[in-house]
């Protein structure tokens, strides 16, 4: 590993955030075919495709086996009638091997939702509720306001829709010295507005600090050298090319510095399929971390997808393995993230990491924490404690599941926002740049969400 020197710049206005570490139109030739490409992409362009797990990854374990079938079904709940005013949440609950989904009293079930159900073999279990979502924004409100007034020390609350019978509020930071954890419940959950509300308020104050707003800077001096744009005859994170895969590694002139970012999955938009990345990852230009191939610039797509749409065109590959894979798999079809499912990340700056559970959910106040656009937030957390599940230079990468014996498909799901900043330096290794804040969790946003604010539609392998 090198070792790099580096700056952590505080976020203004729409700078990055969380792990700001982007690239649209392509520049220079495109590289020369192998002489036996072990695959080609519809597009004609070579891939090496997955035949196994890489063995540093964890293997699918039975639990994330029996979620695939009855993730699906809620991811498919939460695409169709997420908007609807009955709908809560839901989560998959492993011990009864059941759905748990939420649905305020007064509002029917649509029938296609048992029906649908009965029809992939999933148990649900419907929960009537006597609150409605709106009724929880404003109780989020409350809570913001509450916090903003007597306890800035705290970052601004969120909801956690861990369950949907359980609303939990949150918030995070260090208690000043003198001051009271019961005075601030207190001072909440007395309100009226939470009146009749199923919610619990609860500080998390484990002596780390707020969520950090940081961008990693790197000098000329820790950029890999820049390949010669025909020398590749496979793309890799660093080196690829138009179309690009998602995971690849991204590079914005900042003054005397590079910013970095990674890219995630395509669309196709009014007929031109673009590569994607963060909301966050908003340099002007962009190029490949390891040569002359550009990203191009991009532009903000108002949504909770907390995205940006990309001048370059976005292949329907992920790269899936190490900092210096070439290995791939194809992207056949998305699905919304819910709690309880597994799901692999994807970044340039430290490669894929898999075993990711996804435990809450919220809607949060992303612009306090640094982040130019709020976003709903989904967390999954390493089912390995202490195991990266992502880093600096890793925001704008992909967020997908993998498939049951199935080592050449993935399921699109979401975009790398950001993280908890828990572990720093060697903890964070392997990674392409050192020195960078890193955690075993991953916040993440909704790619289709990014699509619907886009008007777009995915770029999957195959019809």
């Amino acid at each position: 590993m090198r070792t790099h020197r580096h700056q952590m710049v505080a976020l203004l206005g729409a700078a990055a955030v969380g792990w700001a570490l982007s690239s649209g139109a392509t520049a220079g030739a495109e590289p020369p075919n192998p002489a036996d490409p072990v695959a080609v992409s519809p597009e004609g362009k070579p891939y090496t495709p997955s035949t196994s797990e890489p063995e540093y990854l964890t293997p699918i374990s039975d639990e994330e086996i029996w979620a695939q079938v009855p993730g699906r079904f809620l991811a498919w709940v939460e695409e169709k009638y997420g908007q609807s005013p009955g709908f809560v949440g839901g989560r998959l609950d492993y011990e009864t091997k059941s759905v748990r989904l939420g649905w305020t009293q007064g509002h029917d079930v649509p029938t296609s939702i048992p029906a649908e159900a009965d029809r992939q073999g999933v148990t649900l279990k419907l929960l009537r509720v006597r609150y409605t979502p709106a009724d929880i924004a404003k109780a989020t409100a409350l809570l913001r306001t509450t916090l903003e007034q007597n306890f800035p020390e705290f970052s601004l609350g969120f909801i956690d829709y861990t369950d949907p019978s359980d609303v939990v509020l949150r918030a995070r930071g260090v208690m000043s010295p003198g001051r009271s954890l019961a005075s601030l419940i207190s001072n909440v959950e007395k309100d009226p507005s939470l009146a009749g509300l199923p919610v619990r308020f609860t500080v998390i104050s484990d002596g780390s600090k707020k969520p950090r707003s940081y961008e990693v800077l790197v000098d000329d001096s820790e950029l890999p050298p820049i390949a010669d744009d025909n020398a590749s005859a496979l793309p890799t994170r660093n080196t690829d090319w138009s179309p690009f895969n998602a995971g690849g590694f991204m590079r914005a002139s900042v003054g005397n510095n590079w910013s970095v970012c990674s890219n995630t999955f395509g669309l196709w938009i009014a007929g031109v399929r673009h590569t994607n990345t963060a909301d966050h990852c908003s340099r002007s230009w962009y190029y490949g971390f390891g040569s002359s191939r550009s990203y191009g610039s991009s532009y903000y797509v108002n949504s909770t997808g907390a995205g940006r749409v990309m001048q370059a065109e976005g292949a329907p590959l992920v790269f899936h393995g190490s900092i210096t894979t070439t290995e791939v798999r194809r992207i056949l079809s998305w699905e919304s993230p819910v709690i309880g499912q597994y799901y692999c990340t994807s970044g340039g700056n430290t490669g894929t990491h898999c075993s990711l559970k996804v435990n809450s959910v919220t809607d949060d106040f992303g612009v306090a924490e640094g982040f130019p656009h709020a976003f709903r937030r989904y967390v999954a957390v390493s089912t390995t404690p202490g195991s990266v599940a992502a880093a600096g230079g890793d925001s704008g990468g992909a967020f997908y599941q993998r498939i049951t014996g199935n080592f050449q498909d993935a399921i699109a799901s979401g975009i790398i926002q950001g993280g908890s900043a828990n572990m720093y330096g060697s903890a964070c290794e392997p990674a392409q740049v050192d020195n960078v804040y890193c955690s075993d969790d991953v916040w993440v946003s909704r790619f289709s969400s990014h699509a619907s604010g886009a008007g777009g539609t995915l770029v999957k392998y195959g019809p």
